[in-house]
This record gives structure tokens, C-alpha cells and sequence, in this order.
């Protein structure tokens, strides 16, 4: 498939699972806030994907949404989404840019595995879960965190484990 960019309709609901996996040519997505469901792998392995934009209206990002995707260097998740599932973002080994919203509560195991050009992280102040290696092999070098220390989720694995308090 040689589309590198998809314009969903505003009547679109749902996007299934493994609708565009391995489409190796698509740089660029937006997901609508019409779009209220994805399903598993529904962009997995799209090894062009450089940009992805999740406007809120789907409450999770689902398991291995965008796993694979070795050129994905931008995520913007929008206000409403609550969860980024189980390996979401895994091996995006390119991923330098994460922007959550303040509606991102939970970020499950292994979600950004492996996505090694992550430096620093900005975690959302409504953040209450970080799954175990969420963010291991990533390469943090800084995580920020706008609540208090004491609520500071403890996060899985060797990264560093930095506020700007200690850094």
C-alpha cells in the first residue's frame, strides 16, 4: 500500500484490529475524536509512520497499537484518552516526543519498551498507574513530574529515576 496519509471521516467509529498494520508507507496519522475504539496491532509495524496525533476520543490506546513503528518520532495524545495499553508504543525505536494530555491515568506494562530515543519524560499530574517496564530500554536520561515526590509512581526497570528536584 503507497498511502502515506489516511483522512478519516467524521462518522467513523471504530478502527479494527490490524487495519493498517504493516502499511510501510504511511508517515503521518490523526485519529479523530469520533474514532471511540481501536483495536489491537491497528498500526503495528507501519515502518514509515513518523507522526501520530490521538485526539480523545478513545479511552485506551490499545495493546500494540503502534508497536513496530521504527520511524515513529511524535505522539500526541489528546484529552480523553485514559490508557495507553499493554506494548502500545513498544520498539518505536525512534520515538523522541511524548505529549500526554492530563486525562492519561494509567500507562500499562511494556508501553514504550524499548523505544530507545526517549530522553525526557513528562508525566501528566493524572497519572495513578505506571505498569512494570513501561519505559525500560528507552534511554531516559530525565522523568518530570508536576505532583509531589511522594506520589511519584515508582517506574519499572534501570531507568533513571529523576525529578527536577534530584537531577
Amino acid at each position: 500500500i503507497t498511502m502515506k496519509t489516511v483522512s478519516f471521516p467524521n462518522s467513523l467509529k471504530t478502527i479494527g484490529s490490524y487495519a493498517f498494520r504493516l502499511c510501510d508507507k504511511l508517515e503521518y496519522i490523526v485519529i479523530p475524536k469520533t474514532v471511540k475504539s481501536m483495536g489491537m496491532g491497528v498500526f503495528e509495524g507501519c515502518s514509515y509512520l513518523e507522526t501520530a496525533i490521538i485526539y480523545g476520543g478513545v479511552k485506551e490506546s490499545p495493546e500494540q497499537a503502534f508497536g513496530g513503528c521504527s520511524k515513529l518520532k511524535t505522539v500526541a495524545i489528546g484529552t480523553g484518552v485514559e490508557v495507553i495499553g499493554k506494548s502500545s508504543f513498544a520498539t518505536c525505536t525512534s520515538l523522541e516526543n511524548i505529549i500526554f494530555s492530563n486525562t492519561v491515568k494509567v500507562i500499562e506494562n511494556s508501553a514504550f519498551y524499548w523505544s530507545g530515543s526517549i530522553k525526557e519524560l513528562f508525566l501528566p499530574i493524572s497519572i495513578e498507574y505506571i505498569g512494570q517496564w513501561a519505559f525500560e530500554d528507552c534511554g531516559l536520561e530525565a522523568i518530570y513530574y508536576p505532583g509531589t515526590d511522594d506520589k511519584l509512581p515508582d517506574i519499572a526497570g534501570d531507568d533513571a529515576k529523576k525529578t527536577p528536584d534530584n537531577m
